[in-house]
């Protein structure tokens, strides 16, 4: 099939979408899922309709969404009324091969509904922070990110991390009010020593609940935990073992070699719920992989504390009154 012909299909799956999300009694996808299995959906009819053979993919966790080889569709869906949103990140590390051209197929559900679809080179327009750098997505560009960087997209999504690094760098530098956006600058960063003892207390608290692993203080955990207050909070810590433990300052009634991971965690109890609710959507996707609504997201966190951390009591039954526990 080719480029010109799947576009033309792509035209008219996008306007029978809208047409459907404005009518009378309108069909409206809730989530990026939901929105993935309507054009799924609708490719198969449009296809069917022009008597081709349609060979779709089932859905995988990685990028992009919906694969019908030569070419890939990343989904993109919001309620609200804007064309903008967060994309992959730059390493693509689950990019399948065989996929040559990628388009966007974007559910803009606020405002007046639409859905519209575009070549994602084109409409990948900036670079901004998770725990690694994202694309950022905006249907309406004038320029794509790839024309400022003086290289493709499909020269640049073949380079090593390395090679697209240097790149950002460059970019980053030459966008002077937005510098601080991007933590892989060297002077962005700030000393955890140098934080108050709220601000330590949140950045752990945050890093607990992205981290669960945490708990069992393996070296890996700590790790992980030091790589997300240099990536996102933009803090360094030299010392992540002893910056984690420093938060059990105020545990009473323990002897300092009894003070367990788990009890650093119930300490900060009241840190992770406020972490829960703040820490945005993309960024627990990413360190969880799962894409849970904020209400479900403590259920989950105890849930992964129980299975890593076999204790009795178990951590579900302790933390935030046991109101996540379950019997089973």
């Amino acid at each position: 099939m080719t480029s010109l012909l799947f576009e033309e299909i792509l035209s008219r799956v996008c306007e029978r979408l809208t047409n459907e999300a404005c009518n009378p009694t309108p069909r409206i996808a809730k989530s990026s899922d939901e929105l993935e299995s309507f054009v799924r959906s609708a490719l198969i009819d449009e296809h069917t309709n022009q008597s081709i053979t349609l060979v779709l993919e089932p859905k995988v966790q990685e990028f992009p969404d919906v694969i019908i080889s030569p070419f890939g569709i990343e989904i993109k869906h919001t309620e609200k009324n804007t064309w903008v949103s967060i994309a992959n990140s730059i390493r693509e590390s689950h990019r399948p091969a065989g996929v040559e051209r990628i388009y966007v197929v974007f559910g803009k559900y606020g405002g007046i509904p639409e859905i519209r679809w575009g070549v994602y080179e084109n409409v990948v327009y900036h670079a901004r922070t998770s725990h690694v750098p994202r694309f950022q997505i905006d249907m309406n560009a004038d320029e794509s990110i790839f024309k400022k960087l003086g290289i493709s997209y499909v020269d640049f999504s073949v380079l090593p991390m390395k090679k697209k690094m240097a790149y950002m760098r460059t970019y980053a530098k030459s966008r002077r009010g937005l510098v601080k956006e991007f933590w892989w600058l060297e002077d962005d960063l700030v000393l955890f020593d140098s934080l108050s003892e709220f601000e330590r207390r949140q950045v752990i608290a945050e890093a607990c609940f992205l981290i669960p692993e945490l708990v069992t203080e393996s070296p890996n955990s700590f790790a992980r935990a030091a790589l997300y207050l240099a990536s996102i909070p933009r803090i360094l810590s030299f010392k992540m073992l002893e910056d984690f433990q420093s938060m059990a300052i105020n545990l009473q009634n323990l002897e300092t070699g009894t003070k367990t991971g788990f009890s650093i965690i119930l300490e900060l109890e009241q840190e992770i719920l406020l972490a829960s609710n703040n820490i945005i959507k993309g960024v627990v996707k990413d360190y969880w992989g799962v894409d849970l609504e904020i209400a479900e997201r403590l259920l989950w966190f105890v849930s992964k504390l129980d299975e890593i951390y076999d204790v009795k009591p178990k951590p579900s039954e302790i933390l935030f009154g046991g109101r996540f526990h379950s019997s089973s």
